[in-house]
């Protein structure tokens, strides 16, 4: 039986997210909102710079602090390899995880618990739900090994909310239903939800720099160079020297959704949090994936495929 957002009223909820990358975060924002609007108490389980930027958008919710997953994504972006070489931690933090969120659950009378691809974040007590758009995780034949164990651990949980429609008209082979896991299609998701979308647009191209050094620098030199007029968000750790009209710092959301409402048109990494939200305001859009990591480079084959992007 599923359960989907609309579903669910007046329940104590905990929630926590992935931290490689805050698009784990920036997906979940339009979930917590639908939730809070339906009754619902939602608490947090959050890093410091995770509830920072949730506070943002909710600044009554209530937060428990949770620690990040250790995790170093190597230069070379061959994901397969670098989860085996930070096995021994993330199997470590893994099992601290199931600790703590037994035993709060018990203490605070959780009702639900919801965990944007934190696979330790679940409950044998209370009903658990897994939230991605990666039932098939983007891998090579020689890492087969790691979609088998992925498939090991949705089943730890009572139904995955998967990020797309029953179509898989957004992720693809990502987020096609698997055998033996219980999938509810809860369509693409995006903060700008809370927004009224305006009419007007006025600039013509916002350029989002994002990643992990040193392909943002580079992605941010390489498109400067082709469209030295655009409008740039980049992340705090890169020292620019730009007009600062055209200049927002991506640690500032809420000015971030402010440029982004207003564009014409995105150019960005092909994450897929980003593509989420351009497909809900309808906008044109140029996407480039970081080198190494297969899923960006998916999506943007998949896109290309699908209809022209701009």
């Amino acid at each position: 039986m599923h359960v989907k957002p609309e579903e669910i009223n007046d329940k104590k909820i905990l929630f926590s997210a992935l931290n490689w990358g805050m698009g784990h975060v920036a997906r979940s924002i339009s979930i917590i909102d639908q939730l809070l609007q339906q009754g619902n108490q939602v608490t947090i389980a959050a890093s410091n710079y995770q509830r920072q930027i949730y506070a943002s958008y909710f600044p009554s919710i209530n937060f428990v602090l949770h620690e990040d997953y250790p995790f170093n994504f190597g230069a070379k972006g061959n994901f397969g390899f670098d989860l085996i070489k930070n096995s021994v931690s993330l199997f470590q933090h893994y099992q601290k995880e199931r600790v703590f969120i037994e035993k709060y659950i018990v203490q605070n009378a959780i009702d639900l618990v919801l965990s944007d691809h934190r696979y330790g974040f679940y409950s044998t007590k209370v009903t658990s739900i897994f939230i991605t758009h990666q039932v098939h995780l983007p891998l090579s034949c020689f890492e087969k090994p790691i979609q088998l164990l992925h498939k090991k651990l949705l089943r730890n949980f009572n139904e995955v909310w998967v990020l797309d429609t029953k179509k898989s008209e957004f992720a693809g082979e990502l987020s096609k239903k698997i055998k033996g896991i219980t999938c509810a299609y809860i369509g693409i998701q995006s903060r700008f939800k809370l927004y009224t979308i305006p009419v007007k647009k006025t600039i013509d191209l916002v350029v989002v720099i994002s990643g992990p050094a040193p392909y943002n620098l580079l992605f941010f030199q390489e498109m400067f160079e082709k469209y030295p007029n655009a409008f740039f968000i980049v992340p705090p750790e890169l020292e620019i020297n730009l007009m600062q009209e055209r200049l927002v710092c991506s640690s500032d959301w809420k000015k971030c959704d402010e440029v982004i409402l207003v564009a014409k048109k995105i150019c960005s990494r092909s994450g897929y949090s980003t593509l989420m939200d351009v497909f809900y305001l309808a906008i044109p859009y140029i996407i480039t994936p970081t080198p190494g990591q297969a899923e960006q480079r998916y999506l943007c084959e998949f896109m290309a495929k699908k209809k022209p992007a701009n």
